[in-house]
């Protein structure tokens, strides 16, 4: 009943008849992904796994796979299938059939069904609730889609309750580092313990950010090594992303404009600075509305991310301008190549703590910082980010506007190129120098 089935599995599937992941897809492993991902194939919750184009939610998949089969787990009870592959989808009509497919070829007391691009099917959201909710106990599913297809869901809430939703973006410097560096120690959390470890090496990592910041941290560009080539590939991913995850999931017809906006946006005058709807409207000649819609879904692939002024009052911070951040920095610099390194430093440190799943904003009163992190029970730490040569008093505005308007704050961080020291305020406030590496590493 299941011969082409089992044929189709079988080639997407290769660990079947050669009893591993071809080394080729492994890639290289990002540690902290994979431990999320082993940990969380032991529960029974449905596993989502998000994020931007090309950020390499494959390769994890390929990893995590691996990992079952160097755990015991026989390979044939593990099956992975990309559902965009036009094999597939010529095999199976639906989701359902394919777990009564790989239910009925595989024994064991544990199946483990891995579903890459999930959103080519119709209606997957809940086909894969009727599949966990038959075979809650024997089969494991994880699923894995641009962040743009998969919340544009008319049944988002088929899964709610069900599932573990995990982001996976670019690499971390602390990743690249890693990577072109394996002989640097592995970080610590501590700006101080950091600094001990690494500021004998401060030289060469400081070359390695250069290089970060201008080619960013997608996997592929991580492993190339020609300058041109990584920008082929920087613009190849940027037009996928609006032509494949916006244009073709929200059928938009006027593809120039969003493009365009897309571009304005990542322009290094517009990285990491406050903007309004109505003036990017006039920018770009598109009415108000057209544009806040184009926005929400850059916003929605991840592509782009619109940071909220700081407020306990919530009317303040919808009322106010937003800043906007890219998912890369190598994305604009690929476009708008630029030597000033400002602005491509502050997106840096802002993707940095949205990776640590921190709650980011920005505040300006006279003066305005650059970044606020949100924690509760915590009070608000303000971060500003000054990535030049020297640092002068008026640098210091800012935060010194912050902890007057909030008392009870003691604490700020200000991230420069290359100066660590702590420095006091007469009324006893902290502000703690960090260069950009080693905020970017701790």
């Amino acid at each position: 009943m299941y011969e082409k089935a089992a044929g189709v599995m079988e080639r997407a599937s290769p660990w079947w008849t050669t009893g591993a992941v071809d080394k080729a897809n492994l890639g290289v492993e990002r540690q902290a992904y994979l431990k999320e991902v082993v940990h969380e194939l032991e529960s029974e919750m449905v596993l989502v796994i998000t994020g931007i184009r090309r950020a390499g939610k494959t390769t994890l998949m390929n990893q995590a796979i691996q990992q079952l089969i160097d755990g015991g787990v026989k390979p044939k009870r593990i099956l992975y299938l990309s559902l965009e592959a036009f094999e597939v989808k010529q095999a199976f009509k639906s989701i359902t059939e394919i777990a009564d497919a790989f239910s009925t070829i595989s024994s064991g007391d544990k199946l483990y069904l891995f579903l890459d691009e999930v959103h080519y099917f119709d209606d997957w959201e809940t086909q894969v609730k009727t599949v966990f909710d038959r075979n809650k106990s024997r089969m494991k599913i994880v699923v894995s889609g641009s962040s743009a297809t998969l919340l544009k869901s008319k049944k988002a809430t088929a899964l709610t309750g069900r599932n573990v939703p995990m982001t996976v973006y670019p690499f971390s410097f602390s990743e690249f580092i890693k990577l072109r560096n394996a002989k640097l120690p592995t970080p610590k959390e501590d700006f101080g313990a950091n600094w001990r470890l690494f500021s004998q090496n401060q030289d060469s990592i400081q070359k390695l950010l250069y290089e970060y910041l201008a080619y960013g941290g997608f996997p592929q560009i991580c492993t190339t090594s020609d300058a041109q080539d990584k920008k082929k590939y920087l613009q190849i991913s940027l037009d996928d992303i609006i032509f494949k995850d916006i244009v073709k999931i929200w059928e938009i017809k006027d593809v120039n404009a969003i493009s365009n906006l897309a571009l304005y946006l990542l322009q290094s005058g517009c990285i990491a600075q406050r903007f309004s709807y109505r003036k990017i409207s006039d920018a770009n000649s598109i009415d108000i509305n057209t544009t806040m819609n184009y926005a929400g879904y850059l916003n929605l692939c991840h592509l782009f991310f619109f940071v909220e002024y700081y407020s306990k009052a919530l009317a303040s911070r919808f009322r106010k301008e937003k800043k906007v951040f890219a998912i890369d920095t190598g994305l604009s610099n690929a476009r708008f190549p630029s030597e000033n390194f400002g602005a491509l430093s502050e997106n840096a440190a802002f993707l940095q703590l949205l990776r640590k799943g921190k709650s980011v904003f920005y505040w300006k009163d006279k003066y305005e910082v650059d970044l606020v992190v949100d924690e509760f029970g915590k009070g608000p730490l303000p971060i500003e980010v000054k990535y030049q040569n020297e640092i002068n008093p008026e640098d210091f505005k800012g935060l010194y506007s912050f902890f007057k308007y909030f008392e009870k704050v003691k604490y700020g961080i200000m991230v420069t190129k290359d100066r660590f020291e702590t420095h006091k305020t007469d009324d006893g406030r902290t502000v703690q120098l960090v260069p950009l590496w080693l905020f970017l590493l701790s």
